[in-house]
């Protein structure tokens, strides 16, 4: 225990011992140098100057170095900027005082300084080049200013519309890079033009925003939380140092050269900039409006358009000028004009009329596709009592009802677009799109009354086709009408094709004309041409459709053939004998005189007539329809009759036969060549007898005309109604049992559809009863026909009436039975 007590006293000596001898050393090292300062300072009397100058000088390096790695870090570029303006202001400093820390043995020094300054430069490009390519991507007022700000900073001499050219060049490069991308959109391209128009109006517009930054930076003491940061670290020499330095570059930002410009100078700069953006997308705007497929498109594109300009939008104070004359009100509009010009309206245009061309097309290809002839006037709904479809009175089908509906519809939609455009559209004649839309739908309307349009052939008629009154050349007309000429005859798909064609037209004019009329902007007369062209060309289109039916009629029965060869011989004309009228003039005189016209005719006649009420067409026959379809016919007759004039016999029966059917016809279908054919046939006969004759044959054309009105009446223009009552006709004429030719298996009232059906035991108890009958004639027959030519035609008539239904079997099939479930 002794011994290392010892032990520890001895070591403490030791150490005691060696911090003497330290401390020693260390006293006689300070009176060294103090005595070679105080020599020195007896000798050079600058020496305090120049102490103080290489101190100040080693801080100055000092703080350089500290603030290299700040300038070349990922700091905001304000911050970076402001620590190399001080940087910069340090080395112009070192640069006056280098050679305080010269050394005639060390060149060190200058060559260290020559690199600082190199790379102070470098980072003054790098920051000027990071500053405009950061500037151009910005579009938040705050962000931009802080780069205006350092932009300041680093070129203090820069003006405001020096700045304000800067932004806008940054801005066009970047526009220029979006318009070069392959996805890049007009929408894209107008946010761009938006954003930068609000950060330009919020920075060096009212806003003022670059110079309530510029009154900031340029406060005394004012630097970035770095920089401050950066001097709190610093002894207090070096602090003291650095905020001279920061009071420095504060001062550096002349605060008084950067007022408010005056407007006229943003507005000139920024105008030229729309101007060239305007005129380096212009092509790239005309590409991507070629884009729009649709209307809608073009309308939807509009609308965000003009979202993205009036949501959040300056509509006040605003700074853009139209011909050196501001506009507070419409900056909106004067660029949408600059940037689209007439393009996207242009392209509109386009679309309104490949619309209307596209409902065109849809209407040629479906309308073949469904049935356009109208329902059965009689439908059962469910376990119902039948009751009548009102529909059946308009000519057309459900389905052709829907497919104009739908039609209908699609024009609509087409104007509400229009008028959608029209509201959003910032055009300066944007107005004009509805005299636009409603030449173009005019013309859609002239196409589809245009029948070259529906490669369809026009059949010509009757008195287009014979234009002579050569009676030579009207019978090789009729001769060449009876051939198989293609330009004459017609099918029976060609009579349908114009059916379909009338019936689409009568349901434009029928079904939803108001859309028509809207489409057509309230002006009159487009109003007035359009109902006009509908109505021709259906009218025209049922016309058409009558020269087929005529046409196809007289063709199929034959008439001309059989009708010269019944009145070139008795032998002929006994074919189609019909009972007369016995007129009788004294108590041992009579005269026939006819009642009715031949059977071809009459059947002709009732053939087309049943044609038209299959169809459902006679109560849509309008005064021109009516008036053209009565003119062919007459017409039709009058050759006839004309050929039969030139070959019949010099027989009075067939001579007052074509006498009466002249002016039977003449009443119907009014025609002065009647009249002269009739006198012609007139010349062929005893004027005694002719004279006779003349009052009954008027009177008996006038009965049939009015008896017969009410079948042949839709084919007459002024169908007779009504001359003479039951009671004043002649006794002789009252008793014949019937007043129309005798025809076999003529209909003499057109079978209702779904309703003409009779059951089985019906038919078959009439069909005994009528076989009955035909014996019983025909044995009668065989005993009268040998007394007299008259009793020989009344008993031919009686024969003939019995192969058809008389008046009472007419009462049989309209009945009660019809209606039952």
């Amino acid at each position: 225990m002794v011994g290392r007590r010892y032990r520890d006293v001895l070591d403490a000596s030791n150490a005691v011992k060696r911090l003497t001898e330290i401390a020693s050393e260390l006293s006689i090292l300070l009176n060294d140098t103090k005595r070679s300062f105080s020599a020195q300072q007896n000798s050079d009397p600058t020496y305090e100057y120049t102490k103080r100058a290489v101190v100040n000088a080693g801080r100055h390096l000092l703080l350089l170095h500290t603030l290299l790695p700040l300038i070349a870090s990922t700091s905001d570029l304000l911050t970076r900027s402001f620590a190399l303006c001080i940087a910069e202001n340090l080395q112009r400093q070192l640069q006056t005082e280098q050679h305080h820390l010269l050394d005639k043995k060390d060149e060190n020094v200058p060559l260290l300084l020559s690199l600082l300054s190199e790379r102070l430069f470098q980072s003054r490009i790098e920051l000027l080049d990071e500053i405009g390519e950061a500037i151009g991507f910005e579009v938040d007022w705050r962000s931009v200013t802080t780069l205006l700000a350092a932009q300041a900073l680093l070129k203090p001499r820069m003006d405001v519309s020096e700045l304000l050219k800067l932004y806008l060049e940054s801005r066009m490069k970047i526009v220029s890079q979006v318009l070069h991308q392959p996805d890049s959109t007009l929408l894209g391209l107008v946010r761009h033009i938006k954003d930068t128009i609000q950060c330009v109006e919020q920075t060096f517009g009212r806003g003022q925003g670059f110079l309530s930054a510029i009154q900031f930076v340029t406060k005394n003491g004012w630097a970035p939380e770095e920089i401050k940061q950066l001097v709190e670290d610093q002894p207090l020499s070096t602090s003291r140092i650095l905020e001279k330095e920061i009071v420095l570059v504060n001062g550096g930002c002349v605060e008084n050269k950067f007022k408010l410009q005056e407007k006229s100078v943003i507005q000139r700069a920024f105008s030229e900039w729309i101007n060239e953006v305007c005129s380096i997308a212009r092509d790239r705007v005309k590409a991507m409006c070629n884009h729009f497929e649709r209307v809608e498109q073009a309308v939807d594109f509009t609308v965000a358009v003009g979202h993205i300009f009036k949501t959040d939008w300056l509509t006040t104070n605003s700074f853009i000028e139209e011909d050196g004359h501001e506009n507070n009100s419409n900056t909106y509009s004067l660029i949408y004009r600059q940037l689209f010009g007439t393009t996207l309206l242009e392209r509109f245009n386009q679309l309104i009329n490949e619309g209307l061309i596209l409902l065109e097309k849809k209407l040629h290809s479906k309308l073949p596709l469904i049935n356009c002839k109208p329902q059965m006037p009689f439908q059962r709904s469910g376990i119902a009592a039948v009751k009548f479809d009102p529909q059946l009175a308009s000519g057309i089908s459900t389905e052709l009802q829907e497919l104009v509906s739908e039609f209908s519809e699609q024009l609509l939609l087409l104007q509400k677009n229009v008028y959608k455009y029209t509201n959003v559209g910032q055009e300066e004649n944007v107005g004009e799109l509805y005299n636009v839309l409603a030449e173009k739908v005019l013309l859609m309307v002239e196409r589809l009354t245009d029948f070259s349009e529906w490669e369809i052939n026009l059949i010509k008629p009757i008195t287009e086709q014979q234009k002579t009154t050569n009676f030579e050349e009207g019978k090789n007309s009729l001769f060449l009408f009876n051939n198989n000429n293609e330009n004459i005859i017609t099918t029976r798909e060609l009579r349908e094709k114009w059916l379909s064609i009338f019936r689409l037209l009568l349901a434009l004019v029928q079904h939803e004309p108001s859309i028509l009329c809207q489409c057509m902007n309230h002006n009159l007369e487009r109003i007035v041409n359009c109902n006009k062209l509908l109505h021709n060309a259906t009218e025209e289109a049922l016309c058409q459709f009558m020269n087929c039916v005529i046409n196809e009629h007289f063709r199929a029965s034959n008439l001309y053939s059989q009708l010269l060869e019944n009145v070139s011989s008795w032998y002929g004309w006994m074919d189609i004998l019909q009972e007369p009228e016995h007129v009788k003039l004294s108590e041992t005189v009579e005269i026939l005189v006819p009642t009715q016209i031949s059977s071809h005719f009459y059947i002709l006649l009732t053939e087309i007539c049943s044609e038209l009420n299959q169809n459902s067409l006679g109560h849509l026959f309008t005064k021109n329809v009516t008036l053209h379809v009565s003119k062919q016919i007459g017409h039709l007759f009058t050759l006839i009759l004309q050929q039969c004039l030139n070959n019949c016999a010099s027989i009075p029966a067939i001579c007052v036969q074509l006498i009466f059917d002249c002016k039977a016809f003449f009443q119907m279908f009014p025609d002065k060549q009647f009249l002269e054919i009739s006198k012609q046939i007139e010349a062929k006969m005893d004027p005694i007898e002719m004279n006779i004759l003349q009052e009954p044959l008027l009177r008996n054309a006038k009965l049939f005309a009015q008896r017969t009105a009410m079948m042949f009446g839709q084919l007459q223009s002024e169908p007779i109604t009504a001359f003479n009552k039951e009671s004043q006709l002649e006794e002789s004429y009252s008793s014949l049992v019937d007043l129309i030719p005798r025809v076999q298996d003529v209909q003499r009232l057109a079978q209702i559809p779904r309703l003409s059906k009779f059951r089985d035991s019906t038919n078959q108890w009439k069909g005994e009863e009528n076989e009955n009958k035909n014996l019983s004639i025909t044995k009668q027959q065989k005993r009268q026909s040998s007394k007299s030519p008259q009793r020989f035609e009344g008993a031919k008539g009686q024969q003939q009436s019995s192969s058809t239904s008389s008046f009472s079997s007419l009462y049989d099939k309209i009945s009660t039975s019809w209606f039952k479930t």
